[in-house]
């Protein structure tokens, strides 16, 4: 994808995606199973038909059949003149899977505690790759989110450790409706990206907490205990929201919040391994909790167990695989009935290494496959939850994150 792409004719490339497609995004971004990016309606990742893996779920049906229209009730988007295939965006590089590996039954104490240090300033860049297609549309929704970010250690004991959490710049790539390249960086700007209102929408509230540093509150073993200054970001994101569409900032469903921002970070940032000797071969059972919009999380659920050791580095693995519960709502959206989750053993592949020298996580590797279905009445949002009918949205997600220790100081 390249960095500046140049401006269409006006004649030439139809208007940016139209809200809705937007919103049905939305349906689940917030969650981070569907990151934000602008909508794709008349492909699919590979070119092909999209249709569900063999072995799956059928998607559970009450009610009504699933209307031909997004959960906003209104008119699914038009796709403009196909401008020909759009080429995937690759996964970056996967980190180096070196090291010495541990000999089964060998009892491995995990040494990933965040500490003071002469070197304890880290500044890491973190590169999300996603692929969202709609199960009934073949719609595919293709983006990259690369995010420069620094971590400052303040104080640390045995138990947790807090950190100044500060986004220093983004990367965002995606692709219009008509199949168009949109990329924008906060290192150099671009602003004829900014043209495309939709995603000056999406680049708004993201911008305005570039800078602004985080207090994170975090466990040893892994976890977001609290975020002060959340309020904040909170206020900058929802009065960017504003600027660009008046009086939507502070009901916008992806405003930070409290537990969405502990679910993003801990997922890969603070990963949940504990600080309990592990029994290499045997390892021990692994969750990650991940909030959905309603009354719901999606549990991912496995093992997890030492990898690799050595002198300066100690990596541990996990597999999980998704299922759906109930929850107490973290976001709001009284609309959703039911969610349902389904994937392989191993739809969820991690490998975390830690620093043994500086203390706290090196890098890491994320690979996320899985079915997702989001019920809810047609016709309803947020806004709307006692619409008749029902409609469920059908999604098949993949991501890619890596996460790298650029530099400490």
């Amino acid at each position: 994808m390249p960095r500046t792409p140049p401006r269409p004719a006006p004649d030439a490339s139809p208007a940016a995606p139209r809200r809705p497609a937007l919103r049905v995004v939305a349906l689940i971004a917030v969650a981070g199973l569907v990151g934000t990016g602008l909508w794709s309606a008349t492909r699919t990742k590979d070119g092909g038909a999209a249709a569900p893996r063999a072995g799956t779920a059928e998607p559970p049906r009450t009610g009504t059949k699933a209307p031909d229209w997004d959960p906003e009730g209104q008119a699914a988007p038009q796709p403009g003149p196909s401008p020909g295939p759009v080429a995937p965006l690759p996964p970056p590089p996967a980190i180096d899977d070196g090291g010495t590996p541990v000999a089964d039954g060998t009892t491995v104490a995990l040494d990933v505690a965040w500490r003071k240090s002469e070197r304890d300033k880290h500044h890491y860049e973190l590169v999300e790759t996603e692929f969202h297609r709609d199960m009934a549309t073949s719609a595919v929704l293709m983006a990259r989110h690369t995010q420069r970010f620094t971590v400052e250690v303040l104080e640390a004991d045995a138990e947790k450790a807090k950190l100044r959490f500060t986004i220093d710049s983004f990367r965002y790539q995606t692709y219009r409706a008509d199949g168009f390249p949109l990329d924008f960086d906060t290192l150099a700007p671009d602003a004829r990206m900014l043209d495309f209102a939709d995603f000056a929408a999406l680049l708004a509230p993201r911008r305005a907490i570039v800078g602004v540093p985080l207090e994170l509150t975090v466990a040893q073993g892994g976890g977001v205990l609290g975020a002060q200054g959340l309020g904040e970001w909170r206020t900058r994101w929802a009065d960017a929201i504003d600027r660009v569409t008046p009086g939507k900032g502070r009901d916008a469903q992806d405003l930070p919040r409290a537990g969405t921002f502990a679910a993003t970070w801990t997922e890969i940032l603070f990963p949940k391994i504990g600080t309990d000797a592990v029994v290499a071969g045997k390892g021990r059972d692994f969750r990650f909790d991940q909030p959905v919009p309603g009354k719901w999380r999606i549990a991912w659920k496995g093992r997890l167990d030492v990898a690799r050791l050595d002198p300066d580095a100690l990596r541990v693995d996990v597999v999980a695989t998704p299922v759906a519960e109930e929850a107490e709502s973290v976001v709001p959206d009284p609309s959703v009935v039911k969610v349902h989750a389904a994937g392989d053993g191993d739809a969820m592949r991690g490998k975390f290494r830690y620093s043994r020298k500086t203390g706290g996580i090196a890098e890491a590797q994320l690979d996320v496959r899985g079915q997702v279905w989001v019920s809810r009445p047609a016709g309803a949002g947020p806004s709307k939850p006692d619409a008749p009918g029902y409609a469920p949205a059908f999604w098949e997600i993949e991501r890619h994150l890596i996460l790298r220790r650029v530099s400490s100081e």
